[in-house]
């Protein structure tokens, strides 16, 4: 809110100073970029970002334009729109793509998920420092999920290990390592014999007590019902269709925990690795 106010009073000087001083065009190349940058500076991205497409459209070969205007959009959430703006370049002979919009590509690549399009854009295309290609390169394998393969990348001699972030993958990876995977189907199987277990073996003990109970206290019921009133009557009956249908639910639960803790963890792994790869520059 400090931010806009600030913005808006700005402007308001802006248009003060236009008024009295008509001979400066307050609105020229270098006046307009140093507005846009100070909004960009204060954070507030979404106005800067209509700065810079101006500034863009005036000066498309401008690549430092360009780069802003990019980190704009991807910096105010909009990572698909930033992507476009630099492949709608990618072809246009009259821009030269520099390092920098080259970084923003690559990262841009894959934190929309487009991790075979970044191999091969890095592979065919690329002119960056290598410990910057290889730190991409890594970087798109961690976040593809690609844990083997980003291992082997770490292996290799090269400047690779001297680079700033790579420490901070290399504790990812150690944790991904040491995590033990949930199998469904050994939670399932588990939870068929005791019914339960499957999800205490996932790690959800409430979930599990909570199915042992319901399980058995409705088998009881059903067994107490037969004893006491016999067979003919429904008491039993009830009871030991419900005792069937929360066995069965525990059974199929148990399997679906698995999946949710297995995707929980590589959320979270995915979530810290991409915030990695936001503090590459």
């Amino acid at each position: 809110m400090m931010n806009r106010c600030i913005s808006i009073f700005m402007l308001i000087v802006f248009g003060f100073l236009s008024h009295h001083a008509p001979a400066q065009d307050i609105f020229d190349r270098e006046h307009s970029y140093a507005f846009a940058n100070y909004l960009f500076l204060c954070g507030e991205y979404k106005m800067a970002s209509a700065e810079y497409e101006r500034l863009h459209f005036l000066q498309p070969q401008d690549t430092l334009i360009l780069l802003r205007l990019v980190q704009s959009y991807w910096l105010a959430g909009n990572r698909q729109v930033a992507l476009e703006k630099i492949e709608k370049n990618l072809g246009n002979p009259d821009v030269k793509i520099s390092s920098g919009l080259q970084k923003e590509y690559i990262r841009l690549l894959i934190l929309n998920s487009r991790y075979n399009q970044c191999r091969k854009y890095i592979s065919e295309t690329v002119c960056l420092p290598e410990p910057d290609t290889q730190f991409l390169k890594l970087s798109n394998e961690i976040l593809a999920g690609n844990f083997e393969t980003a291992r082997v990348l770490l292996q290799k001699p090269g400047a690779l290990m001297s680079f700033p972030l790579t420490n901070q993958y290399q504790i990812l990876l150690s944790k991904e390592a040491q995590f033990h995977y949930k199998k469904p189907a050994v939670a399932m199987i588990l939870s068929g014999l005791i019914p339960g277990s499957g999800k205490l073996y996932t790690g959800n003990w409430k979930d599990g007590m909570v199915s042992f109970l319901m399980v058995f206290g409705s088998a009881f019921q059903s067994y107490r019902g037969f004893t006491k009133y016999g067979t003919g009557n429904a008491y039993g009956w009830i009871f030991g269709g419900i005792s069937l249908i929360f066995y069965t639910g525990n059974i199929w639960g148990s399997g679906k925990a698995a999946h949710m803790t297995n995707h929980r963890f590589l959320h979270a792994i995915h979530s810290d690795a991409e915030n990695i790869l936001l503090h590459y520059h």
